[in-house]
């Protein structure tokens, strides 16, 4: 049985690995050469509004398209970049973008940055309660696969009932803590 848990530590740290590995290789170039050949700028520029990236994203693209010889329509990109703010900067653009646990730059017009910032609070703070609320499942299930083995003394058996004690605890606060706030989410898109 401790094979089992020393395999299963192993397996999660080479996916995250693996994982973090292709996440920093996609954040390289922006774009591929064919993306660069066949993009609709002011498409590209609507979904990186909508994804509030700042203006100077265009740059990264510019530079990932350099290499192939191609160069972005910056008009285009700037249409579809505002396009992308007025879906960002309302209250449901916050909540989503909070959800999601993206940072904020500060990229909506000052007229609407209040309405995207309210709903931004709240959902970042789903966002973070959920995130904690996986670490401490993940906790309990850590916890419960070491009760189950059989080379436990009774004194590290009563510390890890315990911990599942406090765990538990803490998960339940969570749940809680969460259903008030999608509430308030829905509270919020309901005042609209």
């Amino acid at each position: 049985m401790y094979c089992d848990y020393i395999q299963s530590l192993i397996m999660r740290k080479h996916f995250l690995t693996i994982l973090s590995v292709t996440l920093l290789l996609a954040g390289c170039a922006t774009l591929s050469e064919t993306e660069c050949r066949q993009a609709d700028w002011e498409a590209l520029g609507e979904a990186d509004g909508a994804l509030g990236y700042p203006p100077e994203r265009i740059a990264e693209h510019r530079e990932a398209c350099a290499e192939y010889g191609i160069a972005p329509d910056a008009d285009a990109y700037a249409r579809g970049r505002l396009a992308g703010l007025d879906r960002l900067c309302t209250i449901q653009g916050g909540l989503a973008h909070g959800r999601a646990g993206r940072g904020y730059s500060g990229v909506c017009p000052p007229g609407y940055e209040r309405d995207f910032y309210d709903g931004y609070q709240v959902g970042r703070r789903i966002h973070d309660v959920r995130t904690e609320l996986e670490r401490t499942e993940e906790d309990i299930d850590d916890i419960e696969f070491d009760l189950r083995r059989n080379d436990l003394d009774e004194t590290r058996r009563q510390i890890l009932y315990f911990q599942l004690t406090e765990k538990e605890r803490d998960q339940r606060i969570l749940r809680r803590e969460l259903s008030t706030l999608e509430q308030e989410a829905r509270d919020l898109i309901s005042e609209l």
